[in-house]
């Protein structure tokens, strides 16, 4: 699904409602992220060959901060990234 057909309040909504799910009293700082990118990719080649792509992707990602039991800060996150091998759409 095409994340900039939907209305911002339910991108939005969605990012509340994860960060919801991960708030803890023990956490300290939470991250909850989504950026949305749209591109062209365009190729030639001399035998004149043209083929022109669209994509949107999606890139997710979750992260938290909290001491440990000596009260060193730790922080683990999860991304959902890609280098160009697959896309991401919004669901």
């Amino acid at each position: 699904m095409d994340p900039f057909s939907l209305p911002l309040r339910e991108r939005i909504g969605l990012l509340r409602r994860l960060d919801k799910q991960i708030k803890e009293r023990w956490i300290q700082r939470r991250v909850v992220n989504a950026t949305t990118q749209r591109k062209t990719v365009q190729f030639w080649n001399s035998e004149g060959t043209f083929v022109e792509k669209k994509l949107t992707n999606v890139f997710g990602t979750l992260m938290v901060m909290a001491p440990d039991k000596d009260g060193q800060m730790q922080r683990r996150s999860h991304s959902l990234y890609t280098r160009g091998s697959g896309t991401r759409g919004w669901r």
